[in-house]
This record gives structure tokens, sequence and C-alpha cells, in this order.
């Protein structure tokens, strides 16, 4: 078992079993740095006692390494309501997927019942978030570098690539019916000039480029069900929590 792997174990409340690890953000997209962090993300089943007691935890996170798992149900919710961060995690392959516990591989089976044209209204929602955080003046939060990379070009050069990711991910899912979750080779170095600062020269041209890319995906006449399935999941999610309880996890 990898490092990573016995971390996440080690973060878990008693009774408590993690089901699903992988690594997400910039390594995910293929957009990583020299000095990119890495982001563990997961899945873990609370146990009995918090399953049926009053205590029962949604979320536990750390950092060094930065590690944030969700309880099943929880990010059951989640990628049903479309949330992005929690699509992206079930729609991860090959290396990026450090462990799947067996009880954990039905869902990933069912993956794309959660797509939904209900996800168009959250990842464009996301993508605006990020538009909003471009000014200059919102940089309270961010690193020195990320503030000098800010007073260099205006707005936050990493905050617009992932506006752009975003309406790029939307896109395909809407076109295709599935989530890519790692960028084409073309996407990726469009997306580094972008984090370069080469794209743009103003944040206002970010801002009509974004705004351009976001008609575009709203005029997207998908084949996408107007909701989720969410019987299907849902009584998958009884059943392998019913398997759980009964093998005394």
């Amino acid at each position: 078992m990898g490092v990573l792997v016995c971390s996440a174990n080690s973060i878990l409340p008693k009774g408590a079993e993690l089901l699903y690890l992988v690594r997400g953000g910039s390594h995910a997209y293929g957009l990583s740095t020299p000095e990119s962090d890495e982001d563990i993300r997961g899945v873990f089943y609370p146990g009995v006692n918090d399953l049926l007691g009053i205590h029962h935890k949604t979320h536990i996170e750390k950092k060094e390494p930065d590690i944030v798992l969700k309880s099943l149900s929880e990010f059951i919710r989640l990628a049903l309501d479309g949330n992005p961060n929690v699509l992206e995690q079930l729609f991860l392959d090959g290396p990026n997927v450090l462990y799947v516990h067996r009880d954990f591989r039905s869902f990933l089976i069912l993956r794309k019942k959660v797509l939904s044209q209900r996800c168009r209204r959250n990842y464009m929602g996301y993508a605006i978030g990020q538009i909003h955080r471009l000014e200059s003046g919102h940089t309270r939060d961010l690193g020195a570098k990320r503030k000098a990379v800010v007073e260099k070009f205006g707005y936050d050069t990493k905050n617009a690539m992932h506006c752009f990711r975003l309406i790029l991910q939307c896109k395909y899912m809407l076109e295709t019916g599935d989530l890519r979750v790692q960028v084409s080779d073309e996407e990726k170095t469009w997306l580094m000039s972008i984090r370069e600062g080469k794209a743009f020269a103003t944040l206002s041209e970010v801002r009509e480029k974004a705004e351009s890319m976001i008609a575009e995906v709203d005029a997207i006449k998908s084949d996408l069900p107007q909701f989720p399935d969410n019987k299907t999941l849902e009584d998958e999610l009884v059943y392998v929590q019913k398997r759980l309880i009964s093998e005394g996890h």
C-alpha cells in the first residue's frame, strides 16, 4: 500500500474504511508545474456507529500532504448535483487513481449516470466564479508568488487558466456525454500560455473570451438527460452500505 494511501487511512475515524483515493488538481488535468502541490482526494465509509449515530462525519481533511476525504453518501450526493470537483474524481483513470476498494467499483461503472444538463449550470457557475476572482484587488488569500503574478499581469493567470479549463471540460461533456479530466495536448498548450500570461494582454480580453466561450457552451444542444439517474445511484449506495454493515465495517 502506497504512502499516500497510508496517510489517508491515518486520518480516518475508528471503524471507517477508505474506499477511493485519487490524485486531483493540476496533476490530474495535465497542467502541473514543478511548483504544483499534490491534491489528494477520496471517499470513505464512516463505519456503523458514525453512519447510524448522531456524529456522522461527511468531510475529513489534513495538510502536508493535502488530503480531503468525503463520506460515501456525501460524495454521491455531490456527484448527482454535478459538483465539478467531485465529478472529476469519479472520472479519473490511470496512474492518478491511487486506490479503489472493491465496494466502490460499482460507482465507477455507473459514473456516467451522474452526468446531466445540471452539470452545465454548475461548470459554468464555477467558471464565472473564477472570472470574478481575477481582479488584482482579490489577492488577500494568495501566496507571495501568486500576488506577484497579479501585480505583473493585472489578473490572476492561474484562475484564468482554470476558468477556461472548466469551460473546455463542460463543452466536451455536453458534446460527448462523457467527462474528460485530462486536457488534450492542444488544450494544454493554450491553457499553459494563459497561465504564463502570454495569451491575453489585459483582464478585459480574458473576460471577453470567457464570455464568448460560455455563450457557445450555453448554445450546445446536448443529448445528456435533463437530470442524473438518482434512483440507480441511490439504490447502489444503499446496497453497498448495507453490505459494509453486514461485513462488520
